[in-house]
């Protein structure tokens, strides 16, 4: 079962009780999460029972997990994603149970944008990142989402950081020092430096090459002939 991020999750993680059950063959666009009732539960849960050939009986009720399912590509023998998305979501409505293991997105119609604000402050009590907002009429477009879709979140508080090590980045940024390691101070009045992430964008290819430059002039230590440098944490970002 593929998640939204196009990794592979062990079908073995949903009751296949519940798909057996429909009434003729799809093929449902969704994913899975963990999930405890109506809240969805942080994706390190899910983590947890990824990547194992069996997930214990004990894990299996610590984090109980669920298909939510978006949208409908086909059903009793018919392509739909030509139909407008009022149409399969009707469709839709009609295969899938509400409740269980398998379960439908919540779907709302408004008219009036200022309604959204109190369906997004309740999408994030119920642990969602956020909202999609598609329009009636669209089409299923596979791997894309143009203006009919819409994702709508907020932006979270920001952090300084120093950046401890840098790594040589894929691609077109192969040639460049792209990925950074990067730290926090323990407490205002501890000064140890502590790894806290990693980040590979947010910075334009005119910045990184100038960083590059600066990080091959103040690196401590290299490792994998200088694919990996621990450097002065002196850059903030």
């Amino acid at each position: 079962m593929p998640n939204s991020d196009g990794s592979c999750s062990d079908v073995s993680v949903i009751e296949d009780e519940p798909l057996k059950a429909l009434p003729t063959d799809v093929i449902i666009d969704g994913e899975v999460v963990p999930a405890s009732d109506e809240a969805i539960l942080p994706f390190s849960e899910l983590q947890k029972r990824l990547g194992r050939k069996n997930v214990g009986t004990q894990l299996l009720i610590a984090v109980p997990v669920v298909l939510v399912a978006y949208d409908l590509l086909y059903a009793s023998g018919e392509v739909l994603i030509n139909k407008s998305l009022a149409e399969r979501r009707e469709i839709m409505e009609r295969l899938v149970p509400a409740g269980g293991p398998l379960r439908l997105s919540a779907g709302k119609a408004f008219r009036d944008a200022a309604d959204l604000d109190d369906e997004f402050t309740a999408a994030r009590q119920r642990g969602n990142e956020g909202l999609m907002i598609k329009s009636p009429a669209s089409i299923y477009k596979p791997g894309r989402r143009g203006r009919d879709w819409l994702k709508l979140k907020r932006a979270i508080a920001t952090l300084d950081v120093v950046v401890t090590a840098v790594e040589v980045g894929h691609g077109k940024r192969r040639h460049l020092l792209s990925d950074y390691t990067f730290a926090v101070r323990r407490s205002a009045h501890d000064g140890e430096l502590l790894n806290i992430g990693k980040a590979y964008s947010g910075l334009t290819d005119k910045e990184l090459t100038e960083l590059t430059e600066w990080f091959r002039n103040h690196t401590l230590q290299e490792f994998g002939h200088g694919r990996v440098r621990l450097v002065e944490p002196s850059v903030v970002i």
